[in-house]
């Protein structure tokens, strides 16, 4: 076979063959209550009708203030059956654990301080966090109206 030829079936053979794409994998906020579980990647939460901006103001995580796209919590849990369940468990991606009363999240519904789930859209980055090489993303637990104080260096709620 001539090398014209060989350079011809190899290309030929090239647009035959089924294409392997391989799209970096996008991080996905994973929401369990018992047996049922659902995922959402941040192309779906920015998608939401729900979506909102809402501000962040000075804090311990961030030292100015940001505007952040954010998901209602309580909207994201409305679709799980939680009855039996009085705590969320919130794990990060760099191994902190926290447990939050499911009676502060609901509080959000009646006057309350408000769960939102901010998402970090990947083509508007967040700023990295103070002495770290990332941001709090891709999905980060905030509050609005957080009523607060500190005691020994803890923060616990206000009823």
């Amino acid at each position: 076979m001539s090398p014209l030829a060989k350079l011809c079936a190899a290309l030929l053979l090239g647009l035959c063959v089924p294409r392997v794409h391989a799209e970096p994998a996008q991080p996905r906020l994973a929401i369990t209550a018992g047996t049922v579980t659902d995922h959402f990647t941040a192309a779906e939460l920015l998608s939401r009708t729900d979506l909102a901006s809402v501000q962040l103001p000075p804090h311990v995580d961030y030292d100015a203030s940001l505007t952040l796209q954010a998901v209602p919590l309580l909207d994201l849990l409305a679709a799980f059956p939680l009855e039996g369940f009085d705590r969320l468990e919130a794990s990060a991606t760099d191994g902190f654990v926290a447990q939050i009363p499911l009676s502060l999240i609901e509080a959000g519904n009646s006057g309350g301080s408000v769960a939102w789930i901010a998402v970090e859209n990947p083509g508007h980055p967040w700023p990295k966090l103070p002495g770290k090489d990332a941001s709090a993303g891709p999905f980060y637990l905030i509050w609005q109206y957080p009523r607060w104080r500190t005691s020994n260096g803890r923060i616990c709620w206000k009823n």
